[in-house]
């Protein structure tokens, strides 16, 4: 297969997922970088820095301080500025609202988003993620490594 064909098929899966998982999301009220921004959180105990969740997302700062407003708004997330010593330095957790939706919207997201896995053995499953990974450690070694550009 070509490049440019794989790059199209990539490109209108990407596309078809960020639609079908946005319109499951729409009953929560949440877009699908907040969905993983909770996400994230969800798995974080101790709270995260706006910078961090910036990185981790592939977003901006400023991106992330409007998704953590509107997701403040709705209650599902908290900021904290005592749990750093620089008192500008924010950490951002989930609320208690927040730590108990994360687990329904994922049963919701797994169930409603099964059908694309129908007729795919879970081995194929697994191997097609190990494939993601191993793409994007490929593509973070070449950006941290500016001689491979």
């Amino acid at each position: 297969m070509k490049t440019y064909t794989l790059g199209l098929l990539q490109a209108s899966v990407y596309r078809g997922l960020k639609r079908v998982t946005a319109e499951h999301l729409l009953a929560y009220n949440i877009s699908t970088i907040q969905w993983a921004l909770l996400g994230i959180l969800y798995e974080s105990a101790e709270g995260i820095r706006t910078t961090q969740l910036a990185q981790q997302l592939g977003v901006t700062k400023p991106f992330i301080t409007k998704s953590i407003k509107d997701l403040e708004a709705k209650g599902l997330v908290e900021t904290d500025k005592t749990a750093h010593f620089d008192k500008r330095s924010v950490s951002i957790c989930l609320s208690k609202k927040g730590r108990g939706l994360v687990p329904k919207i994922e049963t919701h997201m797994r169930t409603n988003m099964r059908f694309l896995s129908t007729g795919i053995s879970k081995i194929k499953l697994l191997v097609y993620i190990q494939v993601l990974t191993h793409f994007l450690k490929k593509i973070e070694d070449v950006s941290n490594d500016t001689t491979q550009l």
